[in-house]
């Protein structure tokens, strides 16, 4: 799942996550990650190494918004050259 608001997406997965890195790495460092719960040490591994920052569901609205707003310029941040292999 993606949604794009102000500059910067919500994504739900790793593999959209793995292609947009692939065809769009500029838009890829925008993305927050929102999960139920990152149960897996893989999914954990995957997150923590996007170094991107991930909400808990359900989402705390004004948490999202804070970190929208603290997003980076687009190209600021240093993408995977290679997308991570997908753990969910």
């Amino acid at each position: 799942m993606w949604r794009q608001a102000k500059g910067a997406g919500v994504c739900d997965g790793p593999r959209f996550y793995e292609e947009l890195a692939r065809v769009a790495p500029e838009q890829a460092e925008r993305v927050i990650f929102m999960t139920g719960g990152a149960f897996t040490e893989q999914s954990r591994a995957f997150l923590a190494g996007t170094g991107l920052p991930c909400l808990d569901k359900p989402i705390d609205a004004q948490r999202l918004r804070a970190l929208m707003a603290a997003m980076p310029p687009l190209g600021s941040r240093n993408v995977h050259a290679e997308p991570v292999a997908p753990t969910v």
